[in-house]
């Protein structure tokens, strides 16, 4: 999924982001596609987040964040 994400970004995406004038509730339309990455980054984060804080036993804990860090190496 993330590399479909980063194909779509164009480099002129990053340059319009720094020179951006607009305010941060603001999206320039120009980043879109920068800001679909982002939120979808955000997403995945706050999930496994959700996933790991979920297990009350530590060794759960372990075993699941072990997961997620094969996951990642892969």
């Amino acid at each position: 999924i993330e590399v479909k994400f980063y194909e779509q970004i164009k480099p002129v995406e990053f340059l319009e982001k720094l020179i951006w004038s607009g305010s941060s509730e603001e999206v320039n339309p120009k980043t879109r596609t920068l800001f679909t990455l982002i939120d979808w980054v955000n997403q995945l984060g706050f999930w496994m987040s959700t996933e790991i804080c979920i297990c009350y036993n530590l060794k759960d804990r372990i075993k699941i964040l072990t997961k997620f860090i094969e996951l990642a190496k892969v």
